[in-house]
């Protein structure tokens, strides 16, 4: 039994949808890996991005903190005499309690 044209025609058709078929369902399959690949990526960004988040409002509070040692800190040297001028003074008052007679 020899094949003829018309069975050639009907196999190639056959074919031809078949591989159109497999086209499109592998064209659907990559889709969707793609797809699940972004949403993966995309809650990986955004754990990364929580995280560093709440490291960072660490950070900012523990600035704060530091920020109001600080200005305490110029608070009490505001009111503290600088060591130069206490050495000054001394002196002056050395030369006036000697003056007076008190040494």
């Amino acid at each position: 039994m020899a094949l003829e044209k018309k069975d050639f025609d009907q196999i190639e058709q056959i074919v031809e949808k078949s591989a159109e078929k497999t086209k499109t369902e592998l064209r659907t399959v990559i889709k969707e890996e793609i797809e699940g690949l972004a949403i993966i990526v995309n809650n990986g960004f955004n754990a990364t991005q929580k995280f560093n988040n709440q490291r960072f409002d660490k950070l900012e509070k523990r600035f704060d903190v530091v920020e109001r040692g600080q200005e305490d800190i110029k608070l009490r040297l505001d009111n503290v005499a600088y060591r130069f001028e206490l050495i000054e003074l001394q002196s002056r008052v050395k030369r006036l309690e000697k003056k007076v007679g008190i040494t």
